[in-house]
């Protein structure tokens, strides 16, 4: 049964190995960013739009229920801190779970033209992994 086992770590920086390759276009340029505590990520600009990728990592799998957190916590985290940083509802930011990656996606249709976008995108992980540490060790 899928709940008790660990959520896969190892797909994080594979998403889009070989991408450009096959496709004869430039692959996207992902920031990988794999220090907090509860989710490794990546982001980029695509099309003007920003999208992350998001990926369990250890600290998730020494939970008691790992696949509870990672397709019942993490999604709506992600939703509550999505829709209050990006000021906006679906269809501007949608996001989405991907079975072959164990992986979760959030797009903000319109958000890649931030002038500092590191920083902008960078604050918004930081959030997140602040409300999801609270989600994870309840006081």
């Amino acid at each position: 049964m899928e709940d008790k086992q660990q959520v896969p770590v190892d797909k994080f920086r594979e998403v889009f190995d070989g991408v450009g390759d096959q496709l004869l276009v430039e692959a996207p340029n992902f920031m990988s960013v794999d220090s907090y505590t509860t989710f490794k990520a990546e982001y980029a600009v695509l099309d003007g739009d920003i999208v992350f990728h998001f990926f369990a990592n250890d600290e998730i799998n020494r939970l008691p229920d790992p696949w509870h957190y990672w397709k019942t916590v993490f999604p709506r985290c992600l939703e509550r801190v999505a829709e209050k940083y990006f000021a906006a509802t679906y269809p501007r930011v949608r996001a989405a779970y991907t079975d072959e990656l164990a992986s979760w996606w959030l797009r903000a249709n319109g958000f890649g033209h931030i002038l500092n976008m590191d920083e902008f995108a960078k604050q918004f992980l930081e959030r997140l992994d602040k409300e999801l540490d609270t989600q994870m060790r309840p006081s």
